[in-house]
């Protein structure tokens, strides 16, 4: 059985990048293989990840063949194109762009971001929401460990409908997501299952990560024999640097735990936000410059505590034994939809910044035991759905 997979594998983001690499792994084990991968733009996928991405364009293209698509993982069931476009600001920065060739875009006047949705992005209403219907090529369309971001407006709701009761499966990665769907009134069966990439650990196993990490942290000016609290922020956390980095120089004073600085959202200007904190602490915390995957995984995995506001770094600390903290993120719910999803306990969870110093205190006391238990037990389940999702998706 041959599949292609579409999602943001294109984007320089942690864990958009990483689904293809784990769904590719796992089709294996089912069988099957992931022929090609989709996403708005094409070329090597970023952060090192190994794949090659083509673009969605090509499925709305009236010739070529059909294909069976996976549309997921990631937050991607949603309908404001304009904010997922927005996501590529890098891409609108590059000088050789050629959105100002007024022989090629028209009309001239346009802004990046609008050329951006109307020449990369699908010529639909949500721009991964795909059916046999509205994609020429699609011939069978299954939804994998995807997120819903967003409530949905009632005047979408028949939208919605018409796209989910065409699909094949529909793994969502909460219970959450699941609700908006259902909604819109989908009547289609939807299954709420962990994320997938809880079960990172097996795909990527810790002692084979060793030297990358070791090579990471001496490049960073850490002895890795040393242990360290790894901390990720985005631009969401600007404003708060002060009162972090307060509690961070405290709690590594007294725990004797060496603060490094890991970006794993490059679209989300993680490394420029995480810099200024190195500047800001003088250089006691030290700014890891990571440039793929692998490596971003290896200094979490390796680490004695995780703190951020990533999701999926905070899932793949979980999935290594390491004691994590959500930071807070202001205006979604998937924090609170992963950690159901995981019997995640309230001590992973952080409210407000001012409140890190005790938060810190009390996740010393994690066990990563209990962590690698709950992992084990959230990827069962996440086998399960994507393993029905390969069946069905495969019968069609």
């Amino acid at each position: 059985m041959g599949i292609v997979q579409y999602n943001a594998a294109d984007m320089e983001n942690f864990g958009d990048v990483l689904y293809p690499v784990v769904l590719k792994k796992f089709a294996i084990e089912c069988g099957a293989e992931i022929s090609d991968h989709y996403a708005f733009l094409d070329g090597q996928a970023p952060m090192g990840a190994g794949y090659v991405t083509k673009p969605v364009s090509d499925l709305f293209r009236q010739t070529g063949p059909k294909e069976t698509i996976v549309v997921g993982g990631g937050d991607i069931i949603r309908l404001d194109d304009d904010v997922v476009a927005g996501h590529y600001h890098a891409f609108f920065e590059k000088p050789a762009i050629s959105f100002a060739r007024r022989d090629y875009w028209s009309p001239p006047k346009k802004s990046p971001l609008k050329l951006f949705q109307e020449k990369m992005m699908p010529p639909v209403h949500g721009a991964f929401l795909l059916s046999h219907e509205n994609c020429p090529r699609a011939e069978t369309v299954g939804y994998f460990s995807a997120g819903v971001p967003l409530d949905f407006n009632e005047k979408d709701h028949s939208l919605v409908r018409s796209i989910f009761d065409l699909a094949r499966y529909i793994y969502v990665r909460d219970r959450i997501s699941a609700d908006k769907l259902k909604n819109t009134g989908v009547s289609s069966h939807i299954v709420a299952a962990p994320d997938f990439l809880i079960g990172i650990s097996k795909y990527f196993e810790k002692n084979c990560l060793r030297q990358q990490a070791e090579s990471s942290l001496l490049e960073a000016g850490h002895d890795p024999k040393n242990p360290y609290l790894c901390f990720q922020i985005s631009a969401a956390g600007l404003n708060h640097l002060g009162v972090i980095g307060s509690a961070l120089r405290d709690f590594s004073r007294r725990q004797s735990l060496k603060v490094l600085l890991l970006p794993l959202g490059f679209c989300h200007h993680d490394r420029e936000v995480l810099q200024k904190l190195s500047a800001m602490s003088g250089s006691e915390f030290k700014f890891v410059n990571v440039s793929t995957i692998e490596q971003m995984l290896a200094v979490i995995a390796h680490a004695a505590m995780f703190v951020g506001i990533s999701m999926h770094g905070n899932i793949v600390a979980r999935s290594y034994g390491v004691p994590h903290l959500f930071g807070p993120l202001p205006g979604v719910d998937k924090i609170q939809g992963a950690m159901e999803m995981l019997r995640a306990r309230p001590v992973h969870r952080l409210d407000r910044w001012d409140g890190l110093t005790p938060a810190l205190d009390a996740l010393a006391d994690v066990s990563p035991d209990e962590l690698i238990a709950t992992s084990q037990r959230a990827f069962s389940e996440s086998v399960d759905a994507a393993r029905a999702m390969m069946q069905a998706i495969s019968d069609h």
